[in-house]
């Protein structure tokens, strides 16, 4: 039969989903039917062409998944450091993933994945615009950052986002340092340009902003794809708390890239409760002091 992979949420998720399913499709002997809208955007080989058992299921996930029978296997390196928040109970969710761990995966795994999402072929187009931008901001060696405020998620916007959290890195930089910007809404790129300055943001020409899991314009996926990839390329990252995107672009850039992630203020109350009942002190997350 097959495993057929819907997905209509954000970039981020949808590049995770497809992963996960042609990872499990390989490891089983299965066909994966992707069903994601992204055929403008890029193409994803697959070496299944027969199944070789009789099975069937809808795949609609935004994790990066390892199969039940892997439990036993070592995939991070120090224990999962998230606590619950508002509607959402991380610790059930994120349970048999390796989601938002960067550097704490094992590295046999990262590399396991990587061949995985190097399976993802990009529109032509899309890597040429890309390769344009990547010469012309000499992005080896800048910063990328990745801003996601959650406007289209009040709960998440409320809790999540705080500009002064990303503030407090870019200001770490020197002054001459200039940073390579992907938001997810213009207030965002505004009070960003206003605080370092047009001579220190790198940003596409003509971008149209709009990373939002609704928002399926062709040109929005276009430019959200063209400033993951543009991410990837930069010689480190500052990315979003809990964001799929932040976490793609670290992947498609090779899954070794120096990444900073802020945690929210109200993320690090619930942590530092939690962690103090549970073991009278605070958890020090993998990422914090990198």
């Amino acid at each position: 039969m097959t495993i057929v992979v819907v997905n209509n949420s954000g970039l981020g998720n949808r590049i995770k989903n497809i992963v996960s399913a042609v990872r499990k499709g390989h490891l089983i002997g299965d066909v994966v039917d992707i069903q994601c809208g992204h055929e403008s955007l890029f193409k994803v080989a697959q070496c299944v062409i027969e199944p070789l058992r009789d099975h069937r299921e809808v795949m609609s996930t935004w994790g990066l998944k390892m199969l039940p029978e892997e439990e036993k296997r070592k995939i991070l390196r120090e224990p999962r450091r998230l606590v619950e928040y508002h509607d959402r109970s991380y610790h059930g969710v994120l349970e048999g993933t390796i989601d938002l761990q960067y550097f704490n995966i094992e590295q046999e795994v990262i590399d396991e994945f990587l061949r995985y999402f190097a399976l993802i072929v990009f529109n032509q187009k899309i890597i040429e615009y890309v390769d344009s931008l990547s010469s012309g901001f000499q992005v080896n060696d800048k910063v990328g950052v990745h801003v996601r405020s959650w406007y289209d998620a009040p709960d998440r916007h409320s809790i999540l986002f705080r500009i002064e959290d990303f503030y407090k890195k870019l200001d770490a930089l020197a002054d001459e340092k200039s940073f390579v910007l992907c938001v997810d809404h213009y207030f965002v790129r505004d009070a960003i340009l206003k605080r370092y300055g047009r001579h220190r943001v790198l940003e596409p020409l003509a971008r149209e902003i709009g990373h939002v899991s609704f928002d399926a314009r062709g040109s929005v996926g276009f430019h959200s794809l063209v400033d993951m990839l543009l991410l990837s390329r930069c010689g480190s990252l500052v990315g979003t708390y809990q964001s799929t995107f932040s976490e793609c672009a670290w992947w498609l850039g090779g899954g070794s890239k120096l990444v900073y992630i802020p945690i929210p203020g109200a993320i690090l109350e619930l942590e530092e409760k939690f962690y103090s009942q549970q073991e009278g002190s605070l958890a020090q997350n993998f990422w914090r002091n990198r």
